[in-house]
């Protein structure tokens, strides 16, 4: 789990595109944001916000995909990125490795910006350099699970 990052109500609410104080609060009793304090801050529990955004049973046929939030591997580091076309974006960083990377997993969202801000969050306190990781093997399989990152 990642160390708790503190946000004010209305930079959580950017966080995760909640559109108002109501949904804050629904947030704040499920779990998914931990109040912190009088002051009015909050910490997301990234684990209780992964399954309030992903979809075990993948994108609704609804919901348009702006593209991928993306995990690779290459040696013991994993970058997590975003991409419209994953596969190409695969062959561009593989191009500038001594290897080629692996890619671990490409999560459908509809709203990659977002989406890779959740995670870069959540990660944060075992970010290598840029968007390269040094997660754990647990910490991949966590993100392996997620089946696709949905946003108001």
């Amino acid at each position: 789990m990642a160390h708790p990052l503190l946000y004010t109500y209305d930079e959580a609410a950017e966080l995760i595109g909640a559109p108002n104080m109501g949904v804050i609060n629904r947030l704040l009793k499920s779990g998914v944001l931990i109040k912190v304090g009088a002051n009015k801050s909050v910490r997301v529990n990234g684990e209780s916000l992964r399954h309030f955004v992903a979809r075990r049973d993948g994108m609704p046929a609804d919901v348009k995909a702006s593209g991928h939030i993306y995990l690779i591997q290459f040696l013991h580091y994993y970058k997590i990125g975003l991409s419209r076309n994953v596969k190409r974006r695969m062959q561009d960083i593989s191009n500038h490795l001594p290897e080629p990377a692996t890619l671990m997993h490409a999560i459908p969202t509809n709203n990659m910006r977002r989406g890779e801000i959740v995670l870069h969050t959540e990660y944060a306190h075992l970010r290598g350099r840029g968007e390269w990781f040094n997660l754990t093997p647990k910490e991949v399989k966590s993100i392996c699970s997620i089946r696709a990152l949905l946003f108001n």
